[in-house]
C-alpha cells in the first residue's frame, strides 16, 4: 500500500508483489498527482477513490507493458466489454 500523502511517502509492499505490477501500480501512487479529500467538493468520496484508482491502474498499466511487455489493461478492457453491462463503466 503507498501513502503518498505522508510526508516521505511510505510504500509497503508484500515481497510477494516485489515482481508484479502490483508494485508498479503502488509505485504509480507516489508520482502521480490525486484529487485530496478537501478538493473537488462536488465530487463523492467514492468518486474521487475510483478516479485515483484508475488513474493510476491506467498509467501503471502502460509503465508495465513499456518495460515488461505483459498488457494488462488490454485485458481489463476485454473482460468490460465481454462480462460488465455497463455504459459507464466503459
Amino acid at each position: 500500500k503507498a501513502f503518498p500523502y505522508t510526508e516521505n511517502k511510505v510504500l509497503l509492499v508484500d515481497p510477494d508483489d516485489y515482481y508484479s505490477r502490483v508494485l508498479t501500480h503502488e509505485m504509480t501512487h507516489l508520482f502521480l498527482p490525486s484529487v485530496k479529500p478537501g478538493q473537488a467538493s462536488w465530487m463523492s468520496s467514492v468518486d474521487k477513490y475510483i478516479l485515483n484508482e484508475a488513474l493510476v491502474e491506467y498509467v501503471a498499466c502502460v509503465v508495465h507493458k513499456e518495460y515488461t511487455g505483459e498488457s494488462f489493461w488490454e485485458e481489463k478492457e476485454r473482460y468490460v466489454s465481454e462480462n460488465v453491462d455497463s455504459t459507464m463503466l466503459n
